[in-house]
């Protein structure tokens, strides 16, 4: 399709005429490329061959052979495009001031670098900082139309290690919480639990396809019903809607703490952060579980796979009260160092701070636990 752009719309909607006029082929830069230097591939061009050359030298896979579908069996040249596309984005978009992050761009830019992590790692071979190591020769094929990435390329490659540190890190714990999952039950006849890789997508940024294909390797099956459930709440949340009516805690359950002097929440702790490259971290906190409540009473233990609401003797969690949204995260619990409890949601009531969990193991009152905030 050709497209002749004759006029511009306003910020008042209006349509005036350009002052100069165009056609657009939709053929891009790279596909001009492709056909000034003669080739049928993108990869082919200048604009890729050095970086397909530079992942073949840090990684322990054959030279870009240029393979597609069926003839790419084991996906490494799917892996060198990947790579090499994937690092290009994330170096214009970190030279633009777009970090990887938690919502909008941001989350899609961190999906983007976690994709090119898993790629390196599982597919390439390559050893941890060869990500980073491809920001230079981005800068020597693009800095001559973005010369930001020269004088970048430093804090790039500080931006791009930080995530991979975070990501491996995740994915060795992701991996533990998936052979501690298989290994307590035979799925092979049923599904393995959606809340478990919920957990690991949410909480761990683990790519729902990455938990498909390592169950997928040992004959299991994913809840995909469940998963979506899941899903669709999280949505239901981001557009500012609860998506869970159950009531925080009921007027004989805020009575009964009281009467039994269970101390209020002290959550002084969410002021507690720094600012670290441009980004604040917020530090991971202890706290004792102090009572459970299962949406009718109070409990002294829940089971795996339980909804409930847990309040903490402290918490660095913000609690929702009206205005502000809750903070994201999780908390793990003594015992279970590898198994996230995903928080979600976190509210006030009467002096104490709840937060309600999905379990993924059994918690009980006296528990320890570790609080962790979600941040890149």
């Amino acid at each position: 399709m050709i497209i002749n752009s004759r006029v511009c719309r306003e910020a008042d909607l209006s349509l005036q005429p350009l002052p100069l006029l165009s056609v657009d082929t939709g053929m891009g830069l790279e596909r001009l490329v492709s056909v000034l230097q003669g080739t049928l591939s993108t990869y082919n061009t200048d604009l890729f061959t050095p970086l397909l050359e530079e992942i073949h030298q840090r990684s322990g896979v054959p030279p870009y052979g240029g393979r597609t579908g069926a003839a790419d069996g084991d996906r490494t040249d799917m892996a060198y495009r990947v790579v090499a596309d994937h690092v290009r984005t994330l170096s214009v978009c970190v030279a633009d001031g777009v970090h990887p992050g938690m919502s909008g761009a941001e989350l899609v830019l961190r999906r983007i670098l976690r994709r090119a992590l898993r790629f390196c790692v599982e597919v390439l071979r390559a050893p941890q900082g060869t990500l980073a190591a491809l920001v230079p020769t981005v800068a020597h094929t693009l800095g001559d139309v973005y010369p930001e990435l020269h004088r970048e390329a430093d804090r790039i490659a500080d931006v791009i290690n930080d995530g991979e540190a975070h990501f491996l890190s995740s994915l060795q714990r992701g991996s533990r919480l998936i052979l501690r999952t298989l290994n307590t039950k035979n799925y092979k006849d049923g599904f393995f639990p959606a809340s478990v890789v919920w957990s690991l997508h949410r909480n761990l940024g683990f790519p729902l396809d990455l938990v498909d294909l390592m169950l997928e390797e040992r004959g299991v099956q994913v809840d995909q019903e469940g998963l979506q459930r899941l899903i669709s709440e999280s949505q239901v949340k981001s557009g500012g809607q609860t998506g869970v009516q159950s009531q925080v805690l009921d007027v004989l359950s805020l009575a009964k703490l009281q009467r039994l002097r269970v101390p209020h929440t002290d959550d002084s702790l969410k002021y507690q952060y720094s600012l670290q490259q441009d980004r604040y971290v917020f530090p991971a906190c202890s706290a004792v579980v102090l009572a459970l409540y299962d949406g009718s009473s109070l409990v002294s233990e829940v089971r795996e796979g339980q909804r409930c609401f847990v309040v903490l003797d402290q918490t660095c969690f913000y609690s929702e009260q009206g205005g502000q949204s809750h903070d994201q995260g999780y908390f793990t619990r003594d015992g279970l160092q590898d198994v996230p409890f995903p928080v979600e949601a976190v509210e006030q009531a009467g002096g104490y701070v709840v937060h309600q969990v999905t379990t993924a193991g059994p918690l009980k009152t006296g528990d320890q636990v570790q609080l962790h905030l979600d941040q890149v």
